[in-house]
């Protein structure tokens, strides 16, 4: 069963506030999207790789990439101006010949490889779509129109989602030919009839989107390192 990679890696990375493609901002000397790679690469179940990359950057892109890939082992498309229309154009370069796409984001570079092999496993044992959970710890409030506090949502019932994700071709390729422009990637991935279960996340899969957050990721390295 062939399994293609989709790493997004189109995003302008302004709230990060570096200048340059959240992508290509360096973590520890490594571009994002290269350590992101680096993931998909070293969970050993992923045949080939398509990174959807900031519009125009096709030459920075693929620098970053030759450093942690192997040659010929990865297809650069540009990204479109939604995260959306990125994901459209990175599943349309798949290989036809993949059974199971593999989804990930380049903001979350330290997610393990094993992760990918968690959520393909899942997908292997007969679901359709595999995503990453991890637990919601903080206390979420529900507004109305105006900003007052109407309710406590019950934590206990709500989980952060995480990438990557598992999702097999058919349905991945269904849920795109029909839809529209939703903002959840769970939504889409889960149509009526199909079987979508979660897997256990990483405390490391966290994303990048602010300064502070790239800072939290060179404390994660550093502790890795110092974990031998």
């Amino acid at each position: 069963m062939p399994v293609a990679g989709v790493l997004l890696a189109a995003g302008p990375g302004q709230r990060l506030g570096w200048g340059v493609p959240k992508a290509l901002s360096l973590l520890d000397g490594l571009p994002l999207l290269s350590r992101a790679a680096s993931a998909l690469r070293d969970s050993g179940v992923v045949d080939r790789i398509v990174v959807v990359g900031p519009a125009g950057a096709g030459t920075d892109v693929h620098t970053a990439l030759d450093a942690v890939l192997p040659a010929g082992s990865v297809v650069v498309v540009d990204g479109a101006r939604t995260r959306h229309g990125s994901l459209h154009r990175g599943l349309a370069a798949v290989d036809p010949a993949a059974d199971v796409v593999i989804l990930h984001d380049a903001c979350r570079p330290l997610a393990p490889s094993d992760l990918v092999v968690r959520v393909l496993k899942a997908v292997y044992a007969g679901a359709d779509a595999a995503i990453p959970v991890v637990e919601m710890t903080e206390t979420v409030k529900e507004l109305d129109a105006d900003g007052r506090i109407t309710r406590t949502v019950p934590r206990e019932r709500l989980v952060r989602v995480q990438s990557p994700q598992a999702v097999r071709r058919w349905l991945i390729d269904e849920a795109h030919a029909a839809c529209g422009d939703p903002v959840d990637e769970a939504v889409r991935l889960a149509p009526a009839g199909s079987r979508l279960v979660t897997v256990d996340g990483d405390a490391d899969a966290f994303p990048v989107v602010h300064a502070t957050d790239l800072e939290y990721a060179e404390a994660v390295l550093a502790r890795r390192g110092a974990a031998g």
